[in-house]
């Protein structure tokens, strides 16, 4: 009986093979996670990587294409874009500024720093373990049915355009099947009329055709002092 009180009583214990580090149920259930686009979550996660058990290193944690790179990251922007949609949701912090021969470091703010501070330029009190969450009460939420998430876009300034085949309809001015309603294309010279070259330059025929009475003269000179 003693011993079936004790297997009651204590704690199934994790199993998980390995390291492994907690993360907050809250926020993986939250609209702030829900909301992040796919490239962001897939950042987050390869800098979680990156740490220790009890996430040990957090603060020293490095995004460089370096290492990056092999875990598919072969977009400078998209990395870049993913980084800083990371950044703005208060999920990541930079502890270090980059330079050219150091690269920079953030630390994930789901965890306390826990690293060499002294090689970082901000230390603790740099971010909360609640800024992912401290921007609208609405983000700590989880989605509903009534008011589902909605991914961001981490490239906003980057037009798609639809690998169709077939040229944009809205095309100025039509390449393909131009009627007879397109748009006269008026050049921007202004409000005075095109000048032709005949008119900036009268014609005129040249020295060979119509030598000049001067040229004719010399021409005479030379003519009969060679005679």
């Amino acid at each position: 009986m003693a011993n079936g009180r004790e297997a009651r009583t204590k704690k199934n214990p994790v199993t998980v093979r390995g390291p492994w580090i907690a993360m907050p149920l809250d926020f993986l259930r939250s609209r702030a996670w829900a909301e992040l686009s796919p490239y962001a979550a897939k950042m987050l996660f390869d800098l979680c990587s990156g740490l220790g058990p009890n996430a040990k290193g957090n603060g020293d944690l490095s995004a460089a294409p370096a290492i990056m790179r092999p875990k598919g990251w072969s977009s400078t922007a998209t990395r870049v874009a993913a980084l800083q949609e990371l950044e703005g949701a208060g999920l990541i912090a930079i502890t270090k500024r980059g330079n050219r021969r150091d690269c920079t470091l953030y630390a994930v703010t789901l965890w306390p720093l826990q690293c060499d501070l002294s090689k970082l330029d901000y230390g603790p009190g740099a971010f909360t373990t609640t800024d992912w969450s401290s921007a609208s009460a609405e983000r700590a939420e989880a989605p509903t049915s009534q008011a589902p998430a909605t991914w961001r876009q981490p490239r906003k300034n980057e037009k798609s355009i639809p690998a169709t085949g077939q040229p944009d309809a809205n095309l100025y001015p039509p390449r393909d099947n131009p009627t007879s309603n397109a748009p006269v294309i008026v050049p921007a010279t202004g409000t005075k009329a095109l000048l032709s070259a005949a008119k900036v330059y009268p014609q005129r025929d040249t020295y060979l055709d119509s030598p000049s009475p001067v040229l004719r003269s010399k021409c005479g000179s030379v003519t009969k002092a060679l005679q």
